[in-house]
C-alpha cells in the first residue's frame, strides 16, 4: 500500500518530467521504473542530479518541490530523511529555483525547516563529516541569490536564518 502511495505521489508525476526533458529518463531510468522502494526513494536525488544538465531547470525544480512537498505532508518514518535530503539537493542545485518554487509550498517548507537539522545535518558515518562544509555552501549560495521578489526574499531570509542556526552533528 505504501509503495502504491509513493508511486502515485512521486513516480507518476515524475514520469511527466521524463517525457518533457530530453534524456532525463535515459540518464535516470532506474528512478522512473517504480518497481522497488529503493528506486522510488532515489527519485529526489535523481531529479536533483539532473537539474544542472537540464535546459528546463524551472520545470524540474517546480515539479520536484511539488512532489517532495506532497511526500512531506504524507510522510512516515525513515522516508522523512530521503525527502529532507531531496529538498537539500534541490536547494543546492538551484537556490533561486528552489526559493521560487517553494514559495507556493511555504507551510510545508516551514514544517521541513523545523526538522532539517536532525534529518539532513546529522552524520552517521565515520568522520570527518561533510555537513559543516555543506551548510556553509548552502548559506553562501542563498546569500548570493539575487533578483528575488519580496515574497521570495522573505523565504530566502527564513532559509538562511534556519540553516545558520543548525549545528551539524556527528554520531559515532
Amino acid at each position: 500500500m505504501i509503495r502504491a502511495l509513493l508511486a502515485s505521489l512521486v513516480v507518476f508525476p515524475l514520469l511527466g518530467i521524463a517525457g518533457e526533458i530530453p534524456g532525463l529518463q535515459e540518464r535516470c531510468g532506474q528512478c522512473f521504473k517504480g518497481s522497488t522502494q529503493e528506486a522510488i526513494l532515489d527519485i529526489p536525488n535523481c531529479v536533483a542530479n539532473n537539474v544542472a544538465r537540464s535546459t528546463r531547470e524551472d520545470l524540474v525544480i517546480d515539479r520536484g518541490i511539488a512532489c517532495l512537498a506532497r511526500l512531506w505532508e504524507n510522510r512516515s518514518g525513515a522516508l522523512s530523511y530521503e525527502i529532507s535530503d531531496g529538498f537539500i539537493r534541490l536547494l543546492e542545485a538551484s537556490p533561486k529555483g528552489f526559493i521560487r518554487a517553494a514559495v507556493g509550498h511555504e507551510n510545508t517548507i516551514e514544517s521541513w525547516l523545523s526538522e532539517v537539522d536532525t534529518l539532513s545535518f546529522t552524520w552517521f558515518k565515520a568522520p570527518p563529516s561533510p555537513l559543516p562544509a555543506r551548510q556553509k555552501r548552502i548559506l553562501k549560495s542563498l546569500k548570493d541569490t539575487k533578483d528575488l521578489s519580496a515574497e521570495e526574499r522573505r523565504l530566502n531570509e527564513k532559509l538562511q536564518t534556519r540553516i545558520r542556526q543548525i549545528k551539524p552533528r556527528q554520531i559515532d
